[in-house]
């Protein structure tokens, strides 16, 4: 009796000593963690405790919007303007909007309306408080500047951070008819160079669009890396009919499933290049065309501006090496030249970003500062004055 009682003890001391030793290494792994920085998955803000106005939620279609009417007050993570008293509200669908984008206000007699498109520049991060972004300032310059047609100039931020051309093309097709626009502005550049080379590594995709798929092959029962396979031949059933199989996968390999996500969309969609300037040449630049091609397209009647985006001196050299010194104002000649003329003659294109070229002031940059807002706005607001001009005398818009 006494032999099973010790050791029913000594194996209780062992369990106790195994599970201390589980608690221990989990601790000290989860404090390594703590050291890393974010993971490699498709959410801003996922170390936050809460929902931050920078977390990320999937929408069909367009990919990822930030957090709809979200309050944000104080610092704002990322940001590198020297205030710290941010004071930011997004509306409906995490766009910068003060009504239900699915039930919008009837457009006023004499209402003017003009919708912005872009990503985070446009959208306004940087700015302060929304008072202060780009779309407010180009709406006060612009009732400033014509204040004697009589019309009241209203300008709808349906900017995106993070995403392309292609899916303000997708935001405006399925949001903006009902608005009626008079005009479209585009504030890009950017993202349409940035997003397709270091987020999806030479692919077409949208924001995190690599990581999703990565996810969607990890799902799969077929799909198992080479190393893991004879674990799965031995619990055939675990691996896959339960989760734990997808998470045992996903916490080992998902390095494995990121290279299988890249490559299988290349060669599925034919885009299998290591050249990074012929990706530039054949794929950015053609898809950046065709995307404001289709808006024109969906808005035939509706002029529309493009202005290329402001960088600052740092942020333009990011792809010199790969794509040569100039590639940037190289774009926005070669899609004006593209752009000029099709469908209709209601396109105006001003280069911001060579306005600024070099300046070394911290408000011109990607995310502009306030003081960058209200140089852009007042920019912007001049050409499109004279735009606006023209075409409310050539439609005698009442």
């Amino acid at each position: 009796m006494k032999s099973i009682i010790g050791r029913i003890k000594t194996a209780l001391i062992h369990t106790l000593i195994i599970f201390t030793t589980v608690i221990f290494t989990l601790f000290i792994f989860d404090k390594f963690l703590g050291s890393r920085g974010l993971p490699n998955l498709p959410v801003i803000d996922m170390e936050a405790n809460e929902n931050t106005l920078r977390t990320l939620e999937l929408f069909p279609y367009s990919g990822w919007h930030i957090q709809a009417n979200f309050h944000h007050k104080g610092d704002m993570p990322w940001e590198h303007q020297p205030y710290k008293d941010y004071d930011v509200k997004s509306g409906s669908m995490g766009f910068f909007v003060d009504f239900d984008l699915n039930n919008p206000p009837p457009k006023g007699p004499n209402e003017f309306r003009i919708i912005l498109i872009g990503g985070s520049g446009a959208q306004g991060w940087g700015a302060r408080t929304n008072e202060d972004m780009l779309y407010r300032q180009l709406e006060h310059k612009l009732n400033s500047l014509l204040k004697d047609t009589g019309f009241e100039f209203k300008v709808i931020n349906m900017a995106m951070g993070a995403s392309i051309a292609y899916q303000n093309f997708i935001d405006l097709n399925r949001f903006a008819h009902p608005l009626e626009p008079d005009f479209i502005l585009s504030y890009s550049g950017v993202n349409d160079i940035s997003v397709p080379f270091h987020a999806q590594n030479l692919n077409d995709g949208f924001y995190y669009f690599n990581q999703l798929n990565a996810l969607a092959l990890a799902s799969r029962g077929s799909e198992f890396p080479p190393r893991i396979r004879p674990l799965v031949k031995l619990f055939p059933n675990i691996f896959k009919k339960t989760r734990l199989g997808m998470a045992f996968k996903t916490a080992f390999s998902s390095g494995y499933f990121m290279d299988r996500a890249q490559q299988s969309y290349k060669e599925s969609r034919g885009l299998d290049y290591t050249d990074n300037k012929r990706f530039f040449n054949e794929v950015v630049v053609p898809f950046y065309v065709s995307s404001m091609e289709s808006i024109k397209r969906d808005f035939s009647g509706i002029p529309i501006m493009i202005a290329w985006q402001a960088k600052s001196k740092e942020e333009a050299g990011n792809f010199e090496a790969e794509l040569g010194t100039g590639y940037y104002n190289d774009m926005f000649e070669r899609v004006s030249r593209k752009l000029d003329g099709y469908y209709n003659k209601e396109w105006y294109f001003i280069n911001i970003h060579k306005m600024f070229e070099g300046d070394p002031r911290p408000e011109i940059a990607t995310h502009l500062g306030n003081e960058g807002h209200k140089l852009v706005a007042g920019i912007i607001a001049s050409e499109l004055a004279s735009a606006i001009r023209r075409r409310i005398s050539a439609t005698n818009i009442k």
